[in-house]
């Protein structure tokens, strides 16, 4: 069974490639279809099978040659293995559906924040909801742990954003929400907080 989430994690990181280009820039996750940023040539499918295509093409655009970075590949191999990882921490369980969910955000959100030094709003922020809704919803925490959780996990950033405003910015507090959301207050991130 763990092929088939490892192939799911690595679909999955494709997708969250183009989460990771478009969202930035407000662009729609659907249309138009992929193309090479450069030259435009549409990607057709047999380029866009993960990990393979990049290989295949040897991390180059099949139209003009341009390099395709490498983040592309990385993406879809972290998430592949992780997903892989939280399956077989949790099994087939409710549980392991959140934290497939959580870990999702969480690459997108580290892959942008690398290329760009911003947190979308369009990320955390329905990502806070929806971790307060997947432990509502699953029983895995108690909704007053995880409303907690949100509370002082933007709390910490905030703290450190009033004593060091040019360390940190909103984004980081609202990922302290999406956190806090998702692990409860008394997870070790949160726990650090009261510190």
């Amino acid at each position: 069974m763990i092929l088939p989430i490892l192939v799911a994690g690595l679909l999955i990181g494709s997708f969250l490639n183009v989460v990771v280009s478009r969202v930035p820039e407000g662009r729609s996750l659907w249309r138009p279809r992929s193309a090479c940023p450069a030259c435009g040539a549409l990607i057709v499918w047999h380029d866009n099978v993960p990990l393979v295509s990049f290989l295949a093409l040897r991390g180059r655009c099949r139209a003009c040659g341009i390099r395709i970075p490498w983040r592309y590949p990385i993406v879809e191999a972290a998430t592949g293995v992780l997903f892989a990882a939280a399956y077989v921490a949790f099994g087939p369980t409710a549980e392991f559906m959140v934290a497939a969910l959580f870990l999702a955000l969480l690459i997108a959100i580290t892959a942008i924040d690398l290329e760009r030094h911003i947190i979308p709003d369009l990320l955390s922020i329905p990502g806070t909801v929806a971790g307060l809704i997947a432990n509502l919803a699953t029983g895995r925490l108690p909704v007053t742990d995880s409303i907690l959780g949100i509370v002082i996990g933007s709390g910490l950033f905030l703290a450190i954003i009033l004593v060091r405003p040019d360390g940190m910015g909103g984004g980081d507090m609202k990922l302290g929400a999406l956190l806090g959301a998702f692990l409860g207050w008394k997870s070790p991130f949160c726990r650090f907080s009261w510190r």
